[in-house]
């Protein structure tokens, strides 16, 4: 073989270097390029042709692109039964590695060895990562419970300079299955619904991280407390705890609203009196002369006192019934300063003659107002008073929370109450706190509510207590305690 031939069969040689096919999930192929990226031992095998020219293949590797060449090997080539020669080689650090060979053939020729400074084109180059990646941060959160599910969200944050992606497992059976979803970010975040046995308290979250290279590292597991449906009991419960006990609350005297007095109505001034003109008398012609008529003023009639319109209804006498007012509809929005002023005033008229209907239309449309607190608190109380307490729980039902004062909660349980719906008026209740005005009002809420549910010892318990005192409330504990 000539030394123009040899070279060719060695540089056909080096362009066959290869390396084994590796598993689609172990290593990938950057697109337009010829670097794969590995971990481990590489077996790096000769595949040229005409192996039956060659007596031995020297192998070549440099880390530092060509600057430098380190012979790595070699490989003989057995004349009776020629097969590609291969090498094992495991790199003694991650980076970019290119391999390169020689051949020596069998009449003593040979390829001069690769030169410093040089990186031939058809030198094989693999990127070697022996290092895993690093899991730097797992969170996970159970959003949502269904009945034999759950609803987990997992954010998480990994760290590799090759990084391939992650997968996200969940188990809701305490670790003996997993559901596992992918993620293709170093730092990412996934929902995910899995299954969930009854008697698991806590779904299990792992996050494993991939590199390209195959390398992988799970997190270690997570436990994520599964929010249980609350138990309306326990709920109900911890929501009477919130109120104050009887023994931390003195009997008071409830605050007096106080009563507005209505703006006096006008009175008329009586109409100025105008003094009457001196009648003219007659005059008497002198002596001799005839008489004839002269024109005599009438005196004007005296104008007796105007009497005073009388605004105090007559004892034994009915009110007198005056016609509701035909008030404008208010305009529609949101209602502030005196705009809203005027339909409550209204409002309280309609109410103050028994006009309920109109009344309640009116507290309604300011329940969109400044006045809106007032409103709730008087339409609840108007309801209340003409018996209708289906109206008034369905109002409190569908109250704002900022709307809910405590004078509001404590009408809302009486209606919720008197309707047989004592859970809901307990709940009604619960936020009021101990040092509230109403706090009496509301254990004697609690007290019917516990009645109605059967507990009879601890509604007379908390009667008892709320009869020492000489308001209201008290004197409706002594009435309820009596029965």
């Amino acid at each position: 073989m000539t030394r123009s031939a040899l070279v060719t069969a060695s540089l056909a040689a080096c362009t066959a270097l290869a390396l084994p096919a590796a598993e689609p999930a172990t290593a990938a192929l950057a697109a337009g390029s010829r670097t794969e990226v590995r971990s481990g031992v590489q077996p790096i095998q000769f595949a040229g042709s005409d192996l039956k020219q060659v007596a031995k293949v020297r192998f070549f590797a440099s880390n530092n692109g060509g600057g430098s060449w380190t012979p790595i090997g070699e490989a003989a080539v057995d004349a009776a039964n020629p097969v590609a020669p291969k090498l094992d080689f495991r790199a003694p650090s991650d980076g970019t590695w290119h391999f390169l060979t020689t051949a020596v053939l069998r009449d003593g020729r040979a390829e001069p060895e690769p030169a410093p400074g040089k990186l031939p084109p058809n030198a094989l180059a693999v990127v070697i990562d022996n290092t895993p990646p690093e899991v730097q941060e797992v969170q996970a959160t159970v959003d949502q419970v269904g009945d034999g599910n759950a609803t987990v969200g997992v954010t998480w944050r990994a760290n590799d300079a090759n990084f391939a992606g992650v997968s996200v497992e969940v188990s809701g059976d305490g670790g003996r299955t997993f559901v596992s979803g992918p993620g293709s970010t170093p730092a990412g975040y996934l929902k995910m619904t899995v299954p969930r046995t009854r008697e698991a308290a806590t779904m299990v979250v792992r996050v494993t991280a991939r590199d390209l290279a195959g390398n992988s590292t799970p997190s270690a597991p997570r436990q994520v407390p599964i929010p249980l449906p609350a138990d309306p009991d326990k709920a109900l419960a911890l929501a009477v705890d919130r109120l104050p006990a009887p023994g931390d609350l003195e009997p008071v005297k409830p605050v007096e609203k106080p009563v507005e007095k209505p703006a006096a109505k006008p009175v008329d001034k009586p109409a100025e009196k105008t003094p009457a003109k001196p009648a003219a008398e007659a005059v008497k012609p002198p002596a001799g002369e005839a008489t004839r008529p002269v024109a005599v003023e009438p005196k004007a009639a005296p104008q007796s006192e105007p009497k005073p319109v009388a605004d105090k209804p007559v004892p034994g006498k009915p009110a007198d019934r005056r016609p509701p007012r035909q008030a404008p509809a208010p305009a529609a929005g949101f209602l502030t300063g005196a705009a809203a002023l005027d339909v409550l005033e209204d409002a309280r008229g309609l109410a103050a003659q028994g006009d309920n209907a109109p009344a309640i239309e009116r507290y309604q449309r300011l329940l969109d107002s400044d006045q809106a607190e007032v409103a709730a608190e008087e339409a609840l109380a108007l309801l209340i008073r003409q018996g209708d307490h289906a109206g008034a729980a369905a109002l409190g039902d569908g109250l704002a929370t900022e709307l809910r004062s405590d004078a509001v909660r404590c009408l809302h349980g009486r209606a919720l109450i008197t309707l047989g719906r004592a859970d809901q008026a307990l709940r009604a209740v619960a936020p009021i706190a101990r040092s509230s005005p109403r706090a009496r009002e509301a254990l004697l809420i609690v007290a019917r509510g516990r009645e109605a549910q059967g507990r009879r010892g601890e509604a007379t318990r908390l009667y008892a207590h709320l009869a020492g005192g000489d308001d209201a409330v008290a004197a409706e504990a002594r009435q309820l305690l009596g029965k």
